[in-house]
């Protein structure tokens, strides 16, 4: 599997019949976009994030991204990203459930 967004991009939006729109600022990410809403991110893995293989994410909206990740560990998950704001626009974590399935947790700013 290539490890190139653009090809990942051409990909998704070609089979499923979707748009994209890339993202300002400094990380390369590409937003695939279904109805006018955003449905997936594309980013590219670069050599400092390691040996990370090609993969696609769940993001889930909350309410309240630091109390969401808080609470995490009690039911058996972990949190593996830290909290983090993008660009002043969304605030994100990244955890995993009790399975080991990593999954990111959101709240848009806007």
């Amino acid at each position: 599997m290539p490890n190139s967004a653009a090809e990942s991009t051409e990909f998704h939006t070609g089979l499923l019949g979707i748009s994209s729109s890339k993202m300002p600022g400094p990380i390369d990410y590409t937003m695939l976009n279904v109805g006018g809403e955003d449905l997936a991110e594309v980013m590219q893995i670069t050599d400092d994030m390691g040996p990370v293989p090609p993969h696609r994410v769940v993001y889930f909206g909350v309410d309240d991204v630091d109390d969401t990740a808080a609470k995490v560990e009690s039911p058996g998950g972990s949190a593996e990203v830290p909290l983090a704001d993008i660009l002043g626009i969304d605030r994100f974590a990244g955890l995993k459930d009790p399975q080991g399935a990593m999954f990111f947790i959101f709240k848009s700013a806007s």
